[in-house]
């Protein structure tokens, strides 16, 4: 903003040196006017070559500037230190954070930003839309001077990519600048080797882990410290915080201290708290954007009916390790599909044992809600796995499919009754090994 007002002020200098020149010229007689007609000229030739220097500054330059927020921001030093040494590695390759939705990515690099904006003649933030050429071709997102989209002149974009994607490579080699691409959640782009080796320095953060990219060294953003909780639990709950102990302990077990989950809390505990000020107005639109948060989840992200399958039959069984073989058994997903939730943070596999965040699973819930085919399928699917096991296996082997079955057999509290069969197989498995459960269905 003050680089676009100075620039304003420089025009509009130029522009009272050239009235100061017309105005001499019409008193030529006078004291006022120019002396000579060699000094009247060289006013002129100054004055032309001012302009002329002024309007090849002004050609595809840069417009837009980040502009600094004024969020809460707790912690995260050591990510912060960790970005500082990469983008003064000189390696050439951008700093990636990664992370789940809702991790708090942006606010680091948000935070990196402000402490660093004086480093840098400009610093822009993009937000990444479908493509990477999308991306850099809209030119509200990256907006160049005397440079804008036109099919009849451009024709595709691709072409325009490659001419602003030029533009924008001869400024920064000019002038020092930071880009921030924002929620960069692709698979692979083919034009990110264009992109990501921008001659300035790049932060971009991502949902996806940047090993599917070619890039190890990805910096990933997860929950905050116990230390820095305390300082953010106090910023946000201030005196309510030893009232709320309780409840804000319980979510941050469940959520594995998601910063978003919390926020959510959060702003939750607040409301009950203003029982006699509080409006439905205000609940619905606290569950309206909760809604977007969840959608924003799996934004960009595309699944094919199996996997959607696979991710609510995870769903019912959230934060719970289980091993990758029963996991298979149970959804009857395969080692493609898991890598992907992998790459994609939805899972975490260790020691041949997986794990959806919580998180995620309550994103399913809201996304893809369980429908009576799909629970049937999933109730068919695991009755017949246990009637074959009973048949085939002994108690002690089918030992460690117990804990999943409970999990699973109460997740379905109101029984329907066409499926009643695969039902007292499920409990028939149970009872075989020594559980005793109420029969509702």
């Amino acid at each position: 903003m003050e680089r676009e007002m100075k620039q304003d002020a420089e025009k509009r200098k130029l522009e009272w040196r050239a009235a100061q020149i017309q105005l001499r010229k019409s008193f030529a007689n006078t004291p006022a006017g120019f002396k000579s007609k060699d000094v009247e000229l060289a006013e002129e030739n100054a004055l032309l070559s001012d302009w002329k220097e002024y309007r090849e500054k002004q050609q595809n330059r840069l417009c837009g500037e980040y502009r600094r927020n004024q969020e809460i921001f707790v912690g995260r030093e050591e990510e912060l230190k960790k970005i500082t040494e990469q983008i003064n590695s000189g390696k050439g390759t951008p700093v990636i954070l990664y992370g789940l939705g809702g991790s708090g990515k942006t606010a680091l690099a948000h935070e990196w930003m402000k402490r660093n904006q004086d480093r840098y003649i400009h610093v822009l933030e993009m937000r990444f839309k479908y493509s990477l050429c999308d991306t850099v071709c809209d030119d509200e997102n990256l907006n160049i001077t005397d440079l804008t989209y036109r099919k009849e002149f451009h024709g595709n974009k691709t072409r325009y990519f490659h001419l602003k994607l030029d533009q924008l490579a001869d400024h920064v080699r000019k002038y020092k600048t930071l880009i921030l691409i924002d929620a960069c959640d692709f698979g692979k782009d083919r034009n990110m080797k264009y992109v990501f080796s921008l001659p300035c320095d790049l932060i971009v953060t991502t949902r996806v882990n940047p090993v599917l990219w070619g890039y190890e060294d990805g910096i990933l953003v997860e929950s905050l410290q116990k230390t820095e909780w305390d300082i953010f639990f106090h910023s946000y709950l201030k005196e309510d915080y030893e009232k709320c102990s309780a409840i804000i302990q319980k979510q941050m077990d469940y959520s594995k201290g998601h910063l978003t989950w919390m926020l959510f809390t959060f702003r939750g505990i607040k409301e009950i708290q203003k029982k006699e000020y509080r409006s439905e107005e205000a609940w619905f639109r606290l569950q309206q954007e909760f809604k977007e948060f969840e959608k924003g989840i799996f934004r960009h992200l595309k699944f094919t009916l199996k996997e959607k399958f696979v991710l609510q039959c995870l769903s019912l069984m959230p934060g719970y390790e289980m091993p990758v073989e029963v996991l298979k058994a149970f959804t009857g997903c395969e080692e493609e599909t898991l890598f992907r939730f992998q790459r994609l943070l939805f899972l975490e596999i260790k020691e041949d044992r997986a794990v959806l965040h919580p998180v995620i699973a309550e994103a399913v819930k809201g996304i893809f809600p369980v429908t009576c085919t799909s629970c049937a399928r999933m109730i068919r699917r695991v009755a017949r796995l246990l009637q074959g096991r009973m048949e085939l296996y002994t108690t002690g082997e089918n030992r460690y499919l117990e804990k999943y079955t409970v999990i699973f057999a109460e997740s379905f509290p109101r029984k329907a009754e066409y499926l009643a069969g695969e039902f007292m197989r499920i409990y028939s498995f149970l009872e075989v090994q020594g559980y005793q459960m109420e029969r509702n269905y």
